[in-house]
């Protein structure tokens, strides 16, 4: 079943991650800016329900985001990801090579209906071609009331 788009909310973004280094590195070695980045040991707070809760980033994290409204479709988040990504395969690759985890992540927060979709197949081949993982969350705010 696909999910229709008014049953859905979707945010998307493309992470490495499992390294030591400083994250300009990667930052060099693909030649673009992350959005978002940490070092290993650095220190990540939040507050949930008033309280503050601090823990140690275990690995460096760099990571891009599709930069889509959480109303675009689940297929337009993830080809903005893939063309954002396709040009740096080489930097892609050798991340790999060194045992970086490349995960392409999805959070998608379901408002209506039932819970599922389909990745057409040109897509999934194009996700393989980077060599990077697929991880879906799913959120339920589906009042069933």
């Amino acid at each position: 079943m696909i999910i229709r788009q008014d049953q859905y909310w979707c945010n998307m973004y493309f992470s490495v991650a499992n390294f030591d280094e400083d994250p300009s590195q990667i930052t060099s070695l693909l030649g673009i800016s992350p959005d978002s980045s940490c070092r290993k040991g650095a220190i990540r707070t939040l507050e949930i329900d008033g309280v503050r809760h601090s823990n140690q980033h275990k690995t460096g994290i760099w990571s891009i985001d599709s930069k889509l409204p959480q109303e675009a479709k689940f297929e337009n988040h993830l080809l903005k990801m893939l063309e954002r990504l396709e040009p740096l395969q080489t930097g892609l690759d050798e991340l790999a090579r060194r045992g970086y985890s490349l995960r392409m992540v999805c959070s998608i927060y379901l408002v209506k209906g039932d819970t599922g979709f389909d990745i057409p197949n040109h897509l999934i081949q194009r996700l393989a071609n980077i060599g990077c993982e697929l991880v879906v969350y799913l959120y339920d705010f589906v009042d069933n009331d």
